[in-house]
């Protein structure tokens, strides 16, 4: 049997045909225009800063004993004593346990070397954690006090610096995708994505200042005084890709 098609069947069935092309060339044009948009995004690098403060829990010190003898042994044993002496009267007023007492070998430079005609120079350093930082000034002095030749400037110490690296990297990478919102808004830009973070983190630093003390034979020495903060810096830069 011969189906006859009317002539307006026809037109229909063209201008179905012509939509479909139609919207097929439109839906082509959207990828392309999309991969363009997606392949060729706004790169751009950025770094963050942040810095955050702590209250310090413990202060880490070291000074030396020194003394002369007229042989090796008689210079050992008078920096022996007065190691001793500073133990006895200093570090255990503070409540400095063993644990946190630490002394290196006595060292021994013959007169040829030494500024001390005649005499051997003997000397040992001594690291010390206070549980205190608060103690520090009052420690320096009384080192310098009871004979020590030098004490060096404290460190100060928390028990847990991980959590404040993690508090400077999440403030330093909000800094960041701030600064890099604002660089995506001025050129229309509205999706960003992170594509590379490298991170550095300073070391704890504290504030210290200084006065001055009577050390040894009345002679001024300078001991710190320690802030009741320090802060960590971190600095990250960040590579985005903006759409």
């Amino acid at each position: 049997m011969i189906r006859i098609t009317s002539v307006g069947e026809g037109r229909d069935f063209l201008k179905s045909f012509s939509d479909k092309k139609f919207l097929m060339a439109l839906f082509v044009i959207f990828l392309l225009a999309f991969a363009f948009w997606y392949f060729n995004p706004l790169v751009v690098t950025i770094t963050g800063t942040s810095e955050v403060s702590a209250v310090p829990e413990k202060a880490r010190i070291s000074y030396l004993v020194t003394d002369v003898g007229a042989t090796v042994g008689d210079a050992i044993s008078k920096v022996g004593v007065k190691q001793n002496l500073l133990r006895s009267k200093i570090l255990n007023s503070f409540n400095v346990s063993d644990s946190n007492i630490t002394e290196s070998q006595v060292s021994v430079i013959p007169p040829a070397l030494s500024q001390n005609l005649n005499q051997y120079a003997a000397s040992m350093a001594v690291d010390v954690k206070l549980n205190d930082y608060t103690q520090v000034s009052s420690f320096v002095s009384a080192l310098y006090g009871e004979g020590a030749s030098y004490v060096s400037q404290p460190v100060l110490l928390v028990e847990n610096t991980k959590d404040l690296e993690s508090q400077a990297y999440q403030l330093a990478l909000k800094d960041a995708d701030s600064k890099a919102s604002a660089i995506g808004k001025k050129h229309l830009k509205f999706l960003k994505r992170r594509v590379a973070v490298s991170v550095a983190v300073s070391s704890p630093e504290s504030v210290t200042t200084k006065r001055e003390v009577m050390g040894t034979a009345n002679e001024k020495q300078e001991a710190p005084i320690v802030s009741d903060s320090f802060k960590m810096t971190s600095v990250v830069t960040v590579t985005y890709k903006m759409w």
